[in-house]
Parts: structure tokens; sequence; C-alpha cells
């Protein structure tokens, strides 16, 4: 019985002692537990609007982005917007079809560090239905293909109408609308890339 006491109190404190690291291993774990997301939300890239977006890199030090493109409507006319900008050194051509349908091309010259802007940014250029077969239905994914420098990427982009407040407007306006070319406004030069 002596020996079995000595190995029951010792047992105790094994396990008071194994019962405090796992309590404090399930704390450490739970307060540091994003850092084990390989992955965490913060570092995805994301479009910060109701827009899609992407990215052309034609060539050392030139960049082209388009920001925000969505098409509006008011289930008659249909309507690109968004953004085109260009921080490089060079004037860039842009062009747009619709996927699948090659019969019609719509493109416009972004000069060297600056802004197409559709709809955006003080301009009222768009491009219409009618110079580009826009559809869609409200809440759909509408898909263009989209070329710089002769690399084409396709973008879907989203079909919205008036029900946001800050489209209503836009959009009931489409009837008086007269098709313009995008603005281009200058945009700060980007800094160079060090070369190796």
């Amino acid at each position: 019985m002596g020996g079995r006491l000595a190995l029951f109190s010792g047992g105790i404190l094994l396990v008071r002692k194994l019962a405090a690291v796992a309590v404090t291993a399930a704390v450490l774990l739970s307060a540091a537990g994003c850092s084990f997301n390989p992955a965490p939300e913060s570092l995805q890239s994301y479009a910060p609007s109701d827009g899609s977006g992407i990215d052309f890199h034609p060539d050392r030090n030139q960049q082209v982005d388009l920001r925000n493109f969505l098409v509006l409507t008011d289930g008659t006319t249909y309507e690109l917007y968004g953004s085109v900008i260009n921080g490089g050194t060079k004037a860039q051509q842009v062009a747009f079809q619709v996927d699948g349908d090659n019969s019609k091309t719509q493109t416009i010259d972004v000069a060297a560090n600056s802004v197409a802007a559709f709809g955006y940014a003080g301009s009222d250029g768009v491009i219409h239905s009618s110079e580009l077969a826009l559809s869609g239905k409200v809440g759909a994914l509408f898909k263009l293909q989209v070329s710089v420098a002769g690399t084409w990427q396709a973008i879907e982009v989203p079909v919205l109408d008036g029900t946001i407040g800050y489209y209503k407007d836009l959009v009931a306006g489409f009837a008086s609308a007269a098709p313009m070319a995008p603005s281009a406004t200058p945009v700060a030069s980007p800094s160079a890339s060090p070369s190796n």
C-alpha cells in the first residue's frame, strides 16, 4: 500500500503539470491561429468595388490595369463602364470584344501615364451596346475579351441596373446619352524598377 500511495501522489503532480501544459498550448494556439493559415483573407487580392479588373504587363516597365469594369442596363440599353489605367511610359491600344464574337472590336488609345475613364472620374465616355453586343440579365456575369499589345485576357464583368442608388442616375440618363469617346487624364508616373 505504501508503494501505491507514492505512485499515486506523484501521479497527481504529473497530471497537474500535463493539464497546465495542455491549457497553455490551447491558449497559444487559439491566440495565434491566424498565423497558421497559409493564405489569410487580408492578403487575398480582390476588387474593392462592384466591378471587375485585370492587369496586363506587356513589356518591362509597362503596365495597363482595368479597374471596376461593369455593364449597366435599363433592360434595353447596355453600357460598359470602367477605367483603363496606363501606368507605363508608352501609349497603349486596348481592344474589347464580346467573348466568342470577334465581329465587333472596340479599341481605345490610352496615353502613357494616363487613365481612360468610362463614366467615372468625371468622364461621360462609355462603350455602348451599339459598339459591342453587350447583353445579359441583371446579376449575371458578362464575359469580355480584352487585348493589350496583342495579348488577350478574359474578364467577367457584372451586369447591374439602377437598383443600387449610385447607379440610378446613370441608368436614368441612358435615353438622352449619345456615344462619347473615353477621356484620358494624366496620372502620376510609376517609379522605375531597379535593373538586376
